[in-house]
């Protein structure tokens, strides 16, 4: 017996154009605030801009495996997943092409350690390019939970600013630290004693109302409020 996973299809609405500041590189995205699937994405081949969402930059030359299927999940074998693996390398700059034959509602990508949902996660471009941000397979990662913060306005991302994240104790008490936010606006949270309490983690940053940090949101992102 077998059912079908449903593909969420998110609304497909023009988004404001964003600009994400690389370490050593600028990149234009549209606003994730508005953003539309990449299973929508028309022609043949769908290029993809990977990058490394702990340093913010392009992962160049990489080894790339894109694994997709019909998003069919069975109670027991056999099953008609009709699982497709595509292989190739990233160029120089970071970028992709993945025929369109590749697509189906489950897609996922392994790159030098490192892993992404890109039916999920990826954002367009405005040169009619997609990007996607990738996380490591590691302990570290276990360690830290990344967080993504926006401009609640214009999707842009918060990067390259000092914040302060105030948490409640286990003891109830409350305590702070100060992280700066990378070129794609993640911070990362350690997950020992400050995110123990998921519900009562604040961050505020220049120019930002103080805000709660959302755990629970799509690719873990926060949207910040301007003051």
């Amino acid at each position: 017996m077998c059912t079908s996973k449903g593909v969420e299809r998110l609304r497909n609405m023009l988004a404001p154009l964003a600009l994400c500041v690389l370490a050593s590189n600028a990149c234009s995205q549209v606003s994730s605030s508005a953003r539309y699937s990449i299973l929508e994405a028309k022609g043949d081949t769908i290029v993809v801009l990977l990058l490394d969402a702990k340093s913010a930059r392009p992962m160049a030359g990489v080894a790339v495996e894109v694994w997709s299927d019909n998003g069919i999940r069975c109670l027991r074998d056999p099953c008609p997943t009709n699982g497709i693996a595509w292989k190739s390398n990233a160029d120089a700059a970071g970028k992709i092409h993945i025929p369109r034959r590749v697509f189906q509602s489950s897609l996922s990508v392994t790159a030098d350690e490192h892993f992404g949902d890109l039916a999920r996660d990826a954002y367009a471009t405005p040169n009619d390019g997609w990007a996607l941000d990738l996380f490591p397979h590691d302990s570290d990662y276990v360690s830290q939970r990344p967080i993504k913060l926006v401009d609640a306005k214009s999707g842009s991302a918060v990067a390259n600013r000092t914040v302060r994240v105030d948490y409640r104790t286990a003891l109830h008490n409350r305590d702070a630290i100060t992280l700066t936010s990378n070129g794609l606006g993640y911070i990362f949270i350690p997950t020992l004693g400050v995110a123990g309490d998921f519900e009562d983690v604040w961050a505020v940053a220049p120019g930002y109302r103080r805000t709660r940090i959302d755990f629970s949101g799509d690719g873990a992102m926060t949207r910040m409020r301007r003051q």
